[in-house]
């Protein structure tokens, strides 16, 4: 058996083993691999979202509870979400959104309020808004992780007009 605890986001490439599975556990599910290149979503630090996205192969994905125990099987291009604790099988739109293993951040039509969640946990630092008027921006585009978030920030302020103060001592952005 070989198993990966997972807290965060990861990209797997699995070669197949019937003698050996390959299991990756969250907080909440369990993915079981029969060979494949597949994504996990599922930080439990800054948010309570899961996602696994499978590029190739197959995998099972069930909840590690006996509550509601259910499989997910999951094929080619397809993923599997949580939508108010319930799993949700969807088919991916695009690749470009596992390109943060490469360092890019790709957003497509990204809502600003999912945008500051996204930055929140790429860049590990909390993100407050008090700037109502921003959460009807729509962010399309890509950035540069290596680049940081100020720079994001500043590139997004050529479009929308906000203001955003770093208290480094707390950790925390602060969308004015």
């Amino acid at each position: 058996l070989r198993v990966v605890q997972l807290d965060g986001e990861g990209y797997f490439e699995v070669a197949h083993n019937a003698k050996r599975p390959f299991i990756v556990k969250t907080k909440r599910y369990n993915i079981k691999v029969l060979g494949t290149t597949f994504n996990v979503y599922a930080y439990s630090k800054r948010t309570d979202e899961f996602e696994a996205s499978l590029i190739n192969g197959s995998v099972d994905v069930s909840a590690r509870s006996d509550i509601g125990r259910k499989h997910i099987f999951l094929k080619p291009n397809e993923k599997v979400v949580e939508i108010d604790g319930l799993l949700q099988k969807q088919t991916i739109g695009s690749l470009d959104r596992f390109k943060w293993k490469d360092g890019l951040i790709y957003l497509d039509d990204v809502p600003f309020g999912e945008l500051m969640k996204k930055f929140s946990v790429y860049y590990d630092i909390q993100i407050v808004i008090h700037n109502s008027k921003v959460y009807n921006y729509r962010c399309t585009g890509k950035f540069r992780q290596s680049d940081g978030i100020e720079y994001a920030l500043r590139v997004i302020q050529k479009d929308l007009n906000f203001q955003f103060v770093r208290d480094d001592e707390r950790n925390v952005i602060t969308i004015k």
